[in-house]
């Protein structure tokens, strides 16, 4: 699929569940009269850059996400978010041989915890608390130990 049929299915999903008319939408945007419509019914194959970026300013979304198909990053954000946490979480953990669970419980604690934060981005600070927590219970196996992150 090609970034202006891309950008026609987003647009027309918004519409939809925003509920807004092509004019709405072209007002909104601060496009001129049948600029919305021209591109939705394949009148224009290449909207400008301006256009672009006055849609995704309407939408409150980035021009990336605008031309990205709909569909492939239904969950792009998530698994960013995942791989981001990996490659933090694997290169100490791999280098105290720890065990495949663990290093998969320390990811999915990261990414729980990530996943509540307003920008759904990981948190350095948890990260390190994390990472010295199982430390922790690794020098003192069956020790109380802090278990609220701050």
């Amino acid at each position: 699929m090609d970034i202006t049929q891309n950008v026609i299915k987003r647009t027309k999903l918004y519409l939809k569940e925003n509920r807004l008319s092509i004019p709405e939408m072209e007002l909104r945007a601060g496009l001129r009269e049948g600029t919305l419509r021209n591109l939705l019914y394949g009148r224009v194959k290449n909207p400008t850059i301006g256009t672009l970026y006055k849609m995704s300013r309407a939408m409150d979304t980035s021009i990336e996400t605008l031309i990205s198909d709909p569909e492939k990053s239904l969950y792009q954000k998530e698994i960013d978010l995942l791989i981001k946490i990996a490659h933090k979480v694997f290169p100490p953990m791999k280098t105290e041989n720890a065990e495949k669970d663990d290093i998969l419980k320390m990811i999915c604690d990261i990414y729980d915890y990530s996943e509540r934060t307003p920008n759904k981005e990981l948190d350095d600070n948890f990260f390190q608390f994390s990472l010295d927590r199982y430390y922790r219970e690794k020098e003192s196996p069956g020790q109380p130990q802090p278990k609220d992150f701050k």
